[in-house]
């Protein structure tokens, strides 16, 4: 399951593919066209996008959506699980370890991180 703010994020650039031509190149090689004949390949094997974008943040492009929906796919499934809710969860599942302050100053070991006030 994704992330509620992904979720929306992807509906919202699934909503921008109405406007784009796309051609099956092969079983998971699109060529998508924008309105001004500009075009970008897409690779939904190797996930990727001539855009870049699909590479950058590991989240469909609109090119990749237009690509996706064209090979009855969903996008959500091509969406990287950075994205997902189980990731998040298990990144915080551990808890976190307070520390004293007090001791930090102690021990001769553990140093406050070195603050330079900025002029002004």
């Amino acid at each position: 399951m994704l992330l509620s703010s992904t979720t929306q994020q992807l509906q919202s650039i699934i909503n921008k593919c109405h406007s784009r031509i796309v051609y099956q190149v092969n079983e998971s090689v699109f060529e998508v066209k924008n309105n001004n004949s500009n075009f970008h390949i897409v690779n939904l094997t190797l996930l990727t996008c001539t855009c870049k974008q699909f590479q950058e943040y590991r989240l469909p492009c609109v090119h990749t959506c237009v690509a996706i929906l064209k090979a009855c796919k969903q996008p959500s499934q091509f969406v990287h699980s950075t994205y997902h809710i189980t990731t998040l969860q298990n990144v915080y599942k551990e808890s976190v370890q307070l520390v004293d302050i007090k001791t930090c100053f102690f021990d001769n070991k553990t140093l406050l991180p070195v603050m330079i006030k900025q002029a002004g």
